[in-house]
C-alpha cells in the first residue's frame, strides 16, 4: 500500500502512457496519448504565461495548477502506471560513512528492457547522510574487473560513468530538485558551445530503487555537473609546480581552487569545517 501511495503522488513526472485518442482531453501535445509529457507541457505553458486551448484542460480560460491536476486524474483513471526499476547489489553494510563497495546494477525500463552492469556504490551528501532510512548514493559504472570506469547511457541520460541516486528523503512529493533543475535548464545556457547544447544543470529520471532486494522507494537517477558536461579541461602544472587553471568547478566555502575536482575534495572540506 505504501508503494502504491508513493506512486500516485509521483504521477506528475511519470513516463507512463494511457490509452487515449488525439482528441482526448489532456492530450496537450497532441501525440495521441495522455502521459507525463502532457503534464510537462502544461507546466511549460504556466512558466511562460502562455495560453493554449489544449493546455486549458478544465476549460476555465486559464492555464494553471488545476489543469495539471486534471491531466493527473486522466492518467490515474485510465491506467495504473509503471516506473523504471533499479536493483543494486553490493557486499557490505549500508552505513552513513560507507566507502565505495563493489557490486552490480540491474535496470528494468517500462518497456521491459533490462540493462545489467558492474558498479560501485557509496553514500553521498552532507545533510542527506542524516536520513539513512532513505540513503542517497553515488553510483559509478565500471568495467567487469572494476579497474576502470565505464560510460553508459541509462534511461536516455547522457553517456557517463558517474551518477547520483538522489533519495529526496525530506521532499515528500519527490520533485522539488528535479522540477527546479528542469525549469533552470529551460532558460540557462553556458556562454560557449558544448557537446550538450550549453546545458549547465542536471538531468534526471525517476525510478523505484531496491537495495539488496529491499525496497527503498522513489529515487531520481541524475547525471552530475562535472567537467565533461561543462567542457572544462583539467588543471595542468608548470615545471615549478604551480597550477595552470583552464576551467574550474567552484564550490563555495573554500579557497582551495586547484583541487576542487578531486574525488576526495568534499570529504577533506567537511573535515576542516567540522
Amino acid at each position: 500500500m505504501i508503494r502504491e501511495t508513493v506512486l500516485f503522488i509521483f504521477v506528475l513526472l511519470s513516463t507512463v502512457t494511457a490509452s487515449a485518442t488525439v482528441s482526448l482531453r489532456g492530450d496537450v501535445n497532441g501525440d495521441g496519448v495522455v502521459n507525463g509529457t502532457d503534464i510537462q507541457a502544461v507546466i511549460n505553458f504556466i512558466v511562460t504565461s502562455e495560453y493554449d486551448e489544449k493546455a486549458d484542460v478544465n476549460g476555465d480560460g486559464v492555464v494553471n495548477g488545476t489543469d495539471i491536476q486534471k491531466v493527473i486524474n486522466i492518467i490515474v483513471n485510465e491506467e495504473v502506471y509503471k516506473m523504471p526499476e533499479l536493483r543494486i547489489f553490493f557486499e557490505g553494510e549500508l552505513s552513513r560513512d560507507m566507502e565505495y563497495l563493489k557490486g552490480s546494477m540491474q535496470l528494468t525500463d517500462t518497456d521491459g528492457s533490462v540493462v545489467e552492469l558492474p558498479a560501485r556504490f557509496r553514500t553521498r551528501g552532507a545533510t542527506a547522510k542524516e536520513y539513512m532510512m532513505k540513503p542517497a548514493l553515488n553510483m559509478k559504472l565500471c568495467s567487469a574487473d572494476y579497474t576502470e570506469e565505464a560510460d553508459s547511457s541509462l534511461l536516455g541520460l547522457r553517456s557517463c560513468s558517474s551518477l547520483i541516486l538522489d533519495a529526496m528523503a525530506i521532499d515528500r512529493i519527490c520533485m522539488r530538485n528535479r522540477v527546479s533543475f528542469d525549469i533552470w535548464n529551460e532558460f540557462s545556457r553556458l556562454p560557449y558551445d558544448t557537446n550538450f547544447e550549453g546545458r549547465n544543470g542536471t538531468e534526471g529520471r525517476f525510478l523505484e530503487l531496491f537495495i539488496n532486494d529491499q525496497y527503498y522507494g522513489i529515487y531520481c537517477l541524475t547525471d552530475r555537473i562535472n567537467r565533461k558536461l561543462l567542457n572544462l579541461k583539467k588543471v595542468q602544472e608548470k615545471e615549478e609546480g604551480s597550477p595552470v587553471i583552464r576551467g574550474v568547478l567552484y564550490k563555495n566555502g573554500t579557497n582551495d581552487i586547484e583541487n576542487q575536482n578531486e574525488p576526495s575534495f568534499n570529504d577533506r572540506l567537511r573535515h576542516r569545517m567540522a
